[in-house]
């Protein structure tokens, strides 16, 4: 016979989520009970930055480099070692806009899995939507809540779980690197910087922005409450950290962090807004606060509220779709 303590076990598993984002790779170890699809208890979680669209954007051929391919296994390896000492039993890793973009993107999937045994499932734009509105679900306890998920290569707006979903290619990584190629008419490298920016810059580059958007649906512009999930790199995060960690952030706002930069260097911006070791560069700062202006302005989000979250990880855990896995380390 069970026990009510077995019946708890059985029902509750350790998962391992990884996001392999454009700008960061992300990781979350918690308790699941898969047969409710909640967290139970969160273990750990953490985002470390691999940029691979900047590499992209740099790339002559519209390859990963090796260099940036060898930085991303090492990061998934040390994530994998900590799943483990957590005692994770089922994993899954999901990859997004750089690796539909790359031509080596799947090549990339092939090596993690045969250097560490672990399936990448590269997903696309519409799934990667459900997966940050079940994320967003999931932290914000909010059903019906339209989510903003915005990341290095892309950004999603969803509601009603992927039925409605307004999104495009742009990111945080694709706006630094459209405002040094585009606007500013320069070579662009991953350490190439466009500061000090002027507003001329920025009304450019918000125009281009909106020259590569659909127009948005009814349903967004109409009031829609948008509640807005990110790590501490997202362009959400920058603006809250600006205003005082202002958790409900406003079109006005975010054209006031915008000003308060214009003219800055490098040196100054990072004092500002770089904190962390692991924090974006300066470069990236200006772009990132454009296009969230601009995607704010042309749907009428008129507000957001801001969640911190770990990528998409706690919609990737409680995800009956995606194929999980037995977690085994024969290859680390």
């Amino acid at each position: 016979s069970y026990s009510f303590c077995t019946l708890l076990v059985q029902m509750a598993v350790i998962r391992a989520g990884f996001d392999i984002g454009s700008g960061s790779t992300k990781l979350l170890v918690a308790e699941v009970d898969i047969k409710k699809g909640v967290i139970v208890k969160e273990l750990f979680g953490e985002e470390r930055p691999v940029k691979f669209a900047l590499d992209l954007k740099a790339s002559k051929d519209e390859t990963l480099s090796e260099s940036i391919m060898r930085k991303g296994i090492k990061v998934l390896r040390g994530f994998l070692k900590t799943a483990e000492d957590l005692g994770a039993t089922e994993v899954v890793a999901v990859a997004t806009e750089v690796f539909r973009k790359a031509r080596n993107g799947k090549a990339y999937a092939d090596m993690v899995k045969k250097v560490l045994g672990v399936t990448v499932v590269i997903v696309s734009q519409h799934v990667e939507a459900v997966l940050g509105y079940d994320t967003a679900v999931a932290l914000a306890g909010m059903q019906g809540c339209v989510s903003w998920d915005s990341g290095g290569g892309s950004f999603q707006i969803t509601a009603e779980r992927g039925e409605k979903v307004y999104m495009a290619p742009l990111g945080a990584s694709v706006a630094t690197a459209m405002m040094v190629k585009d606007i500013q008419h320069r070579e662009f490298t991953p350490s190439t910087s466009p500061n000090p920016v002027n507003q001329e810059n920025v009304n450019a580059l918000s125009k281009l922005f909106i020259s590569k958007l659909t127009p948005p649906p009814d349903w967004l512009t109409n009031g829609a409450a948008v509640v807005a999930v990110g790590g501490p790199n997202s362009i959400f995060r920058l603006a809250s950290d600006l205003l005082d960690s202002t958790t409900t952030i406003t079109i006005p706002q975010v054209q006031e962090c915008i000003e308060h930069l214009l003219g800055e260097t490098d040196a100054a911006i990072r004092d500002l807004c770089c904190p962390r070791e692991d924090s974006d560069p300066p470069s990236m700062i200006l772009p990132k606060l454009t296009l969230l202006y601009t995607v704010m302005q042309y749907c009428n989000i008129q507000s957001f509220r801001f969640v911190p979250a770990i990528g998409s990880c706690a919609g990737i855990l409680v995800s009956t779709e995606l194929p999980w896995e037995r977690f085994h380390l024969s290859k680390l």
